[in-house]
């Protein structure tokens, strides 16, 4: 409450984030991230990257903002990012954009006291575009919500903030174990992707993203059916099943 400015954060975004890195073959680990002011606790791009033992929380504020992630992965290729703690960012925990090969497991995400738009997202929420996560392995990371602090426990695609945008191919999502968001697993504009065996339970809440009333475990939308499950169903306007 006592910060000056924020104004940077309504100007510019990320000129707020606490760290940004960039390179072919760094490692990063160790390192506690908390209280970034907008942007993100780790911004991160490049190649053959390593992050790893990570603590991000706290960082952003709650609606109206000015937000922040915890670990953005503006560009990933051929990095890998495991084992991290990331902790009631408030807008998503951990949020992929682009890149192939990547590796994002084992990583620990819960909003269990403030509210954040998704836990764990692949793809940019930003601008209208083609992009691809193909050879991507998004597995055994558990995301964990308290009542109506996560929208999206694990948000497959940007439909719900921009129709526009496109993910040709995300690789392999699998063995993720999502309780207590409001959706708990939700793909709405993907074109491709091998998406199965994630243990989602406990939807709950009614704190939706966006102009569409919807709570429940799995739901598709633009994009092939996933099985298991899934209830056809997106979260942009037309609301309903596309």
């Amino acid at each position: 409450d006592n910060r000056t400015r924020t104004d940077i954060c309504a100007a510019t975004g990320f000129d707020g984030s606490n760290v940004w890195t960039s390179g072919v073959g760094y490692v990063f680990h160790h390192v506690d991230t908390i209280n970034a002011m907008c942007g993100s606790g780790l911004e991160a791009t490049g190649a053959n990257y390593e992050i790893y033992s990570v603590y991000a929380a706290d960082n952003g504020t709650e609606s109206p903002g000015p937000w922040a992630d915890g670990i953005t992965l503006t560009e990933c290729n051929g990095g890998t990012v495991t084992n991290n703690v990331i902790v009631n960012n408030t807008d998503v925990g951990l949020v992929v954009f682009t890149g192939t090969n990547c590796t994002v497991r084992f990583n620990e995400i819960r909003n269990d006291d403030l509210y954040a738009f998704a836990g764990f997202k692949l793809g940019d929420p930003g601008p209208a575009l083609i992009a691809t996560l193909a050879g991507g392995r998004f597995t055994d990371n558990t995301i964990i919500s308290g009542y109506n602090l996560l929208s999206f426990g694990i948000m497959i695609g940007n439909h719900p903030w921009n129709a526009d945008s496109f993910i040709e191919d995300v690789g392999e999502v699998r063995y993720n174990t999502v309780a207590g968001s409001v959706v708990n697993l939700a793909i709405d504009g993907i074109g491709a992707g091998f998406i199965a065996d994630n243990a989602l339970s406990n939807a709950q809440g009614d704190r939706d993203f966006g102009p569409c009333r919807f709570t429940g475990n799995y739901t598709y939308g633009h994009s092939p059916d996933p099985g298991g499950g899934a209830v056809c169903q997106i979260f942009h306007s037309p609301c309903g099943c596309q």
